[in-house]
């Protein structure tokens, strides 16, 4: 794990690829960044959690699964319940739709927008 002061990525599942390379790109550029691999969704470990959400300004969540029942929704509900700012969290996971075409995961993941470079601008575009 390493921690960052302005964005904490959170990357779960074999997702991390993508998560490292966003740290590395922010890093370079000088922007303080942290990357965890959230180890399991249920049960959440939020006295972590609760500890990230409040040292970092930006809390990025990278995923391959869809919303519901993801992490993203199992952090948006812990804050929820927690009274803890749900703006500072960005997600990028799956639509809630079928990928109908054939090839590999990186394909797949291009196609639903699951890229560093993507999640880089989209990130760049709500600081």
């Amino acid at each position: 794990m390493a921690r960052g002061r302005e964005i904490m990525i959170i990357s779960v599942g074999n997702v991390f690829g993508i998560a490292n390379e966003c740290f590395e790109i922010l890093n370079n550029k000088h922007i303080s960044t942290g990357l965890v691999s959230l180890h399991t969704v249920k049960p959440l470990d939020t006295t972590y959690l609760k500890k990230i959400i409040n040292f970092t300004k930006k809390i990025i969540v990278i995923e391959e699964h869809g919303f519901t029942g993801g992490a993203l929704s199992a952090l948006l509900e812990f804050c929820h319940k927690e009274n803890l700012d749900q703006k500072k969290i960005i997600g990028f996971n799956s639509p809630d739709k079928f990928i109908s075409f054939v090839g590999n995961q990186e394909n797949a993941r291009k196609s639903i927008g699951l890229t560093a470079k993507n999640i880089i601008k989209k990130i760049f575009d709500k600081l």
